[in-house]
């Protein structure tokens, strides 16, 4: 008698939990809610809870509330959240190959050479890196996000070699450090939520970054005045689940995830283009002088950073494969 009451308690209070229980899909962004990275990972979450109503929960946390991006990987990593939408700048650590786009042979690249980089063989070899390293999966085709250029508070830029002396804030990334320092610049490294603060109490004296991201933080009201469009890289998204999440679906919830987040990669693509355009006319109309360097300074300038190239790749942990084939996917020369 005693042990048939015990079971009855056992099906009444674990009964019920483990006839509900699902995969909780956690995902965890750096951005705030008016950021396109934001807004393209929360149209994935609706298409997500629509597919897949039943199969599987979500909860998507932005603004750093959950994890800073710098913390998100190795959080990813461990299964304590399920997905991340990573920039590159954060992943050369994790998979030294991304770093080949913080190298100089992105360095000053126009819109039409960039393009050629989406869907490449050369991301197909750093998808296999990243699900080697992380024990993630990867779990469809990247969206760029666009052009990193140099932004200031005080100091008027002209050009490239205004930087020299200014206290720059950087994203991260071995090559990023690198390439300011010998642009002449002093790298810092900020999370992008203190960066706010770090402006307004002196610390840099700017950063590099996109116009959309400026724009999403409002960083003119912490006194950016001067664009430098100097186009240093080119950035990127990248979607990445938890093995440990991957490993708790079935074969048709992994079909339908991949599915979701395809359905909005050519409207992601296009969405990150139009937010730079407006992010920049919107800067414009907030007082921020913008200075374009030519194609003849930009060429000028890679050319002069691709001398200490190999020893910066050689550094980061960019194989010598990986630097041809993104040489080859932008259908030029270094």
């Amino acid at each position: 008698m005693l042990r048939c009451l015990a079971l009855v308690t056992l099906l009444l209070c674990c009964g019920p939990l483990s006839a509900t229980a699902r995969p909780l899909l956690l995902i965890s962004t750096e951005n705030g809610p008016e950021h396109v990275q934001t807004i393209i990972v929360q149209r994935f979450v609706d298409r997500v809870r629509a597919c897949c109503a039943g199969r599987v929960d979500v909860d998507f946390r932005n603004d750093g509330t959950l994890y800073r991006d710098r913390d998100v990987l190795s959080a990813l990593a461990q299964g304590k959240v399920a997905m991340a939408v990573a920039g590159t700048w954060q992943l050369d650590r994790q998979a030294p190959g991304v770093g080949v786009f913080m190298l100089p042979v992105l360095y000053g690249r126009t819109e039409e050479q960039v393009q050629r980089i989406d869907d490449s063989p050369v991301l197909d070899l750093m998808n296999r890196e990243l699900e080697r390293s992380l024990g993630a999966v990867v779990l469809g085709r990247w969206v760029g996000l666009g052009f990193v250029h140099s932004f200031t508070l005080r100091q008027p830029i002209e050009g490239v070699g205004s930087l020299k002396g200014l206290r720059m804030r950087s994203p991260g990334g071995i090559a990023n450090a690198w390439r300011l320092s010998a642009l002449g610049a002093e790298p810092v490294p900020i999370a992008w939520t203190d960066l706010p603060f770090a402006l307004s109490d002196g610390r840099v004296d700017g950063l590099i970054t996109t116009f959309a991201s400026l724009d999403s933080a409002g960083l003119w009201q912490s006194g950016i005045r001067y664009a430098l469009e100097d186009r240093q890289s080119y950035s990127m998204y990248v979607p990445l689940v938890s093995g440990y999440f991957w490993r708790s679906l079935d074969g048709a919830t992994r079909a339908d995830l991949r599915t979701a987040w395809e359905a909005g990669v050519e409207d992601a693509r296009a969405l990150t283009r139009e937010s730079q355009v407006k992010a920049r006319e919107r800067a414009i109309a907030a007082g921020v002088r913008v200075i374009t360097i030519d194609q003849a300074e930009s060429h000028r300038v890679r050319a002069k950073l691709a001398v200490d190239q190999p020893v910066i790749a050689q550094r980061v942990g960019v194989d010598d494969g990986i630097l041809a084939a993104m040489t080859a996917a932008l259908g030029t020369t270094p």
